[in-house]
């Protein structure tokens, strides 16, 4: 069992030309974090950008996809926080048949199906975050999984654009003088972040995410997948 997120950019037309140009950038910044961020057999491919504001992502390690779905979604909350820009995301585990490293959106198989299929489903208003799993109505872990998915959705819709670069940092493990100085556009104080991680509720963001990777774990091993 593999993962694929995907995902649309929520009030994308609204903006300017050259913040157009921006978002399009962006899509190669967030992908190069995440490939520096998590090694090429949890992220074996480039995120695929497609349809303007479509992207698509191969994750071979399914365990991940919650964490990495937050750390996409947290990274344009912030970055075009001025402009409202939000990111739907779809996730859908299941077989993967195959994956073009040059474009993964090219690729086939259920666990494209199911995120492409659920992504469709959202309202154009949704600020969705969801989850589909091949083969759900064998397994009662599924419910579970898509509660946690949903929950943490609901927390997320809610944050400042603070609150989502607090935790976008926090998700690359930085101790928060780290964040404090990293902190765009200029650095803000350690007192100022730690306001931002306890009102986004981190402690038990960082518990949401483990308890996901346990249960997935778990999961694959009680079906002999990987």
């Amino acid at each position: 069992m593999k993962a694929v997120i995907t995902g649309d950019i929520v009030k994308s037309t609204s903006l300017s030309t050259s913040k157009r140009e921006e978002l399009y950038r962006s899509f190669k910044s967030i992908s190069d974090l995440i490939q520096n961020k998590y090694s090429p057999d949890i992220v074996p491919y480039p995120l695929s950008n497609f349809r303007g504001d479509g992207w698509q992502l191969v994750i071979d390690r399914p365990e991940k996809t919650l964490e990495i779905a937050l750390f996409l979604r947290t990274y344009f909350r912030f970055t075009f926080g001025a402009e409202n820009i939000d990111t739907r995301i779809a996730i859908g585990m299941g077989k993967i048949n195959f994956s073009p490293s040059e474009n993964v959106s090219a690729g086939d198989g259920p666990a494209y199906t199911l995120s492409g299929r659920l992504l469709e489903s959202f309202t154009r208003t949704c600020m969705g975050l969801d989850i589909d799993l091949a083969g759900k109505e064998k397994n009662p872990v599924y419910l579970g999984l898509q509660n946690t998915v949903i929950l943490l959705d609901l927390l997320v819709t809610k944050w400042s654009a603070s609150q989502c670069q607090a935790v976008f940092w926090a998700l690359q493990h930085k101790k928060q003088a780290e964040i404090a100085k990293s902190w765009q556009p200029t650095a803000i104080t350690q007192a100022s972040v730690s306001y931002n991680l306890h009102s986004a509720g981190w402690d038990q963001i960082d518990l949401i995410l483990e308890n996901f990777e346990t249960t997935v774990k778990d999961l694959l091993r009680s079906t002999g997948e990987k």
